[in-house]
């Protein structure tokens, strides 16, 4: 994280698909929506079989923004305008997509006994 609530805004997140014809989807690059680099894409499967997600980040460095250039904030810390966050690509997650859907977890019905001391 750099500058807290309303720091920078990583960039350049890619989510590269496989699918199971071989073919590619590319979701990015986009910009974290998150100052903490937590984010969501949603992606919905069109053939049956195993998809190879890969996620990768080529890094950053940190820029100078306001909450940065607050030196009066014991959270925001100048020091690291500059500094240059490296990178990283996942490991391949394999999606397995089948014809027949999967069963949703039923949720359980609740105790109706309310046991001796009732």
């Amino acid at each position: 994280m750099a500058g807290g609530g309303v720091g920078q805004r990583w960039d350049g997140f890619t989510i590269n698909i496989t699918k199971p014809d071989g073919t590619t989807q590319i979701i990015g690059p986009f910009t974290c929506s998150s100052d903490v680099a937590s984010d969501w894409k949603a992606f919905t499967p069109d053939q049956v079989g195993t998809y190879t997600i890969v996620f990768s980040w080529p890094g950053e460095t940190v820029a100078a923004t306001a909450a940065l250039q607050n030196t009066g904030s014991a959270t925001m810390n100048p020091d690291n305008i500059g500094d240059f966050y490296m990178g990283s690509t996942s490991a391949p997650y394999y999606l397995v997509v089948k014809q027949d859907p999967v069963p949703i977890w039923q949720e359980p019905a609740l105790p109706t006994d309310t046991g001796p001391d009732q």
